[in-house]
């Protein structure tokens, strides 16, 4: 089963937001796998997920897992 593609929901100077990109580094999400979103950069983004930043999304489901997760979480979001 291929690896589901990820969006991570970022904004400027989130310091929690470089904290979930290396989580997600630490468990082998691969970098061809994990795309970085700036929030500020779409109004339906910054409605959605402003405040709740850093925030990761799997494409092939629209399930989300907002932060804070830790690996064990974040492993249970990316293989099921």
């Amino acid at each position: 089963m291929p690896e589901p593609k990820l969006v991570l929901f970022t904004g400027p100077g989130c310091h929690l937001c470089e904290q979930a990109e290396q989580l997600c580094w630490q468990v082998g999400v691969a970098q061809s796998q994990l795309r970085k979103e700036d929030v500020t950069q779409r109004l339906e983004w910054k409605k959605a997920y402003g405040l709740r930043i850093p925030v990761l999304l799997r494409e092939d489901s629209a399930a989300e897992l907002g932060w804070p997760f830790d690996a064990g979480q974040l492993q249970d979001f990316l293989s099921s």
